[in-house]
């Protein structure tokens, strides 16, 4: 095993294009799991219970199902109920089904974050529920939402190889097609890790940056560095004077 070997299987082709996938896979699932998330979250919160009871039997389902389970489940078993999907369909739809019902959950925290006496000034000022949701919950519950939901999108990262059962070409699935193939287990698992962990580390530092784009106080700080330097500039051009 050298450094050589792992460049020449990293920089393979067929690796590439697993990464690709595995990228397309975690993107469209995360992007799913919270638009279906934060709708099946303000149904929950809503007042009605029969629908709340709905939802809870729900995320109760996949929160207690392996996702392999899902994912074979909804690719073998489908088509016999006449509902033919892709194998890529099939992943993304089994990876939307699991973490959607996680998101629900993160969705509605974050939505019952914001305090109730907010909401009710709001109303009596004569603003509609949607006025409401987009003018004073959604720009508090988001700094809350943010942290979650980017360690899921991490999450989503990771468990998007168990997609690879289904036989679908995310990285994975290639890197174990690569080492059945030249039996350079180390190497090829090697490359594939490097790949995970330099998508884990870029989403991170994303994150991290939206996060303090979002938070109060790292704003707040930044506006009083700044002002000590115009200030502290100020006074030294009076000084110059």
């Amino acid at each position: 095993m050298t450094i050589q070997g792992i460049w020449e299987i990293f920089s393979t082709k067929m690796l590439i294009e697993g990464a690709v996938m595995t990228l397309k896979l975690t993107a469209l699932s995360e992007a799913l799991s919270i638009v279906f998330g934060f709708f099946l979250a303000l149904m929950k919160t809503g007042k009605n219970k029969f629908l709340s009871k709905i939802i809870d039997v729900y995320i109760w389902l996949f929160r207690g199902l392996p996702l392999i389970l899902v994912l074979i489940f909804v690719y073998n078993v489908f088509p016999q109920w006449g509902i033919k999907l892709t194998v890529f369909q099939s992943a993304v739809f089994s990876l939307v089904l699991n973490e959607t019902a996680y998101m629900v959950e993160i969705m509605r925290s974050g939505l019952t974050s914001v305090d109730a006496g907010q909401k009710r000034a709001a109303k009596v000022l004569g603003l509609s529920n949607v006025q409401v949701l987009y003018y004073i919950v959604l720009p508090q519950a988001i700094r809350v939402l943010i942290p979650p939901i980017g360690n899921n999108l991490i999450g989503m990262l990771k468990t998007s190889s168990m997609a690879s059962v289904i036989s679908c070409g995310d990285l994975m699935r290639r890197a174990n097609q690569i080492a059945a193939s030249n039996f350079r287990y180390a190497e090829t698992l090697i490359a594939a890790g490097i790949y995970y962990l330099f998508f884990s580390a870029v989403l991170a530092w994303v994150l991290r940056m939206v996060e303090n784009h979002f938070d109060i106080q790292v704003a707040r700080n930044k506006r009083r560095k700044k002002e000590e330097e115009n200030e502290i500039s100020n006074h030294s051009c009076k000084e110059y004077k």
